[in-house]
């Protein structure tokens, strides 16, 4: 496994720690500074996209969110901010009574879609987070989103992945790295721009 994160190391042949420890300690600055790199030109690349996305959440009686995994820790960590902000939000990562029993009774790729059936209505938005952007459960969730007028923004890495060509995603903000770890570090990045340019709520969006 370390030899996954550290491809230098080789363990018949650690021999000198000193020098070990200078390689150890170089690969995580480069790592840092190719990830900061990597989050402000995300950033950038993203303004104009951000920005009509922005616009479109901040109209929007309700905020939907979804991701698998690390992504489902996004789209949680998103929500909380969101609600702080003043936002309605509906994480749908929150329940594991309701996904398992979705993903028991109709199937993983449909456990975000019938929650959106539930929960949504016309003019809320939904925001998805993906590392891959090909997750079929979020572009089943995108697809049933917009069938309910519901507006769609996607993070996505692998410069965007299927999302990113994807009708029913209407805001795609991607991450062009095929790197999980920068791609997730770039994302949260993405994150932080997104909830800044949304806090405050507006006042008639808080209920």
């Amino acid at each position: 496994m370390s030899t996954f994160l550290y491809p230098f190391l080789d363990d018949d042949a650690i021999t000198d720690t000193a020098s070990l420890l200078g390689d150890l300690a170089r690969s995580a600055e480069a790592k840092w500074h190719e990830s900061g790199e990597l989050g402000a030109s995300t950033v950038t690349a993203n303004r104009e996209v951000l920005h009509d996305a922005v616009v479109v959440l901040r109209s929007a009686p309700q905020i939907l969110l979804a991701g698998n995994g690390g992504s489902a820790c996004d789209a949680e960590r998103t929500a909380r901010l969101l609600r702080i902000a003043g936002y309605r939000v509906r994480s749908l990562v929150a329940d594991p009574v309701t996904i398992t029993a979705l993903a028991n009774d109709v199937g993983v790729e449909n456990i975000f879609a019938r929650q959106i059936e539930a929960y949504g209505r016309a003019g809320d938005s939904l925001i998805v987070f993906s590392t891959s952007g090909a997750s079929a459960n979020l572009l089943a969730a995108c697809a049933t989103a917009q069938r309910l007028r519901i507006r769609t923004v996607a993070l996505a890495g692998y410069s965007g992945g299927p999302m990113g060509h994807d009708r029913s995603v209407e805001f795609c903000l991607r991450v062009e790295s095929a790197s999980v770890h920068r791609i997730q570090e770039a994302q949260a990045v993405l994150i932080d721009h997104l909830v800044a340019a949304l806090a405050p709520a507006p006042m008639n969006d808080t209920s």
